[in-house]
């Protein structure tokens, strides 16, 4: 037998023993790639990490990250990542910022939005496995006159065509989307770290709405989609920002949910739609939007 043939079949041997290690404890990888440059080479090869996730689908909780109650920064709370597992992230206490989103392996950082005031916004992006962290230019926020409140998502650049599975993508490009609003107007902008700035503004007339930043945006299909709270009339909106078409579009919760924002939460249904979640009476109720040929319900 040829010996580099006889090299090539021991280390698919040992990738697939390998492969079958338990994703819920990353202790286990680290200390099989101490074993020998071999297993070290296998483990940290650019393939093995894609299979790993291939293998395992669903990703294991490895900790989460939390921050102060809503309303509350001082609420003496510690901040930052708490971990579930053997997994213990590098630069976890965020540099004195907060965690706003998190999303297809990334960590988007900052200073909590405040309501009516230019709160500071300086944003940066984290890798909780490597520990990077890339600090993003400044948002184009101060350009806003009256601006009442924004929130912010990261996500993985692939997302606008939905042409990534997101299972290896957290070393790629990304995006971050910034939506606010001001009295009179709804707006977006977008930082994509493959141009490395920020775009032009999208903008839509809307009734006077305040994003909700304590609840988080949810991706469905190729859009983010983020809940407010109307000031006026007192009912919760979502606000739709489509990645493809750059296109902003508010869209009504339903009638028993639409006054109930504190205890509505969005949610990604299974085919990658819409939907809504809410207790009502101790009870839990789900809904999902269906788009018609005119119009969505």
């Amino acid at each position: 037998m040829d010996p580099a043939a006889a090299v090539a079949g021991i280390d698919d041997l040992i990738e697939e023993v390998l492969l079958r290690s338990p994703p819920d404890d990353p202790a286990h990888l680290a200390r099989a790639a101490l074993v020998c440059r071999r297993w070290c080479r296998i483990i940290t090869g650019p393939g093995f990490r894609r299979r790993f996730r291939e293998r395992h689908r669903a990703p294991p909780m490895l900790g989460f990250l939390h921050r102060p109650l809503p309303h509350v920064p001082d609420c003496g709370a510690p901040c930052g990542f708490a971990p579930t597992s053997s997994f213990c992230p590098r630069n976890a206490d965020l540099d004195g910022r907060y965690a706003l989103d998190s999303r297809h392996g990334r960590v988007l950082v900052g200073v909590l939005p405040s309501v009516g005031g230019t709160s500071e916004t300086r944003l940066a992006v984290w890798d909780p496995v490597t520990g990077e962290r890339l600090e993003l230019p400044e948002p184009p926020l101060g350009r806003e006159r009256r601006l009442f409140s924004w929130n912010a998502a990261v996500l993985c650049a692939s997302s606008r065509d939905g042409a990534c599975d997101h299972l290896d993508c957290s070393r790629g490009q990304f995006l971050v989307v910034v939506v606010g609003t001001t009295i009179l107007s709804l707006f977006a902008y977008v930082y994509s770290s493959e141009d490395g700035e920020w775009s032009q503004r999208a903008n839509a007339l809307t009734p006077f709405v305040c994003f909700e930043f304590s609840e988080p945006s949810i991706l469905a299909g190729n859009a983010l989609c983020f809940i407010t709270a109307n000031q006026i009339d007192s009912r919760s909106r979502i606000i739709k920002y489509d990645l493809g078409t750059s296109r902003i579009y508010v869209i009504g919760l339903p009638p028993s949910t639409s006054q109930c924002s504190r205890s509505a939460m969005l949610t990604a249904t299974e085919n990658g739609g819409l939907g809504c979640a809410i207790v009502e009476n101790s009870s839990l109720c789900l809904w999902s939007m269906v788009v018609g040929p005119k119009q969505s319900h």
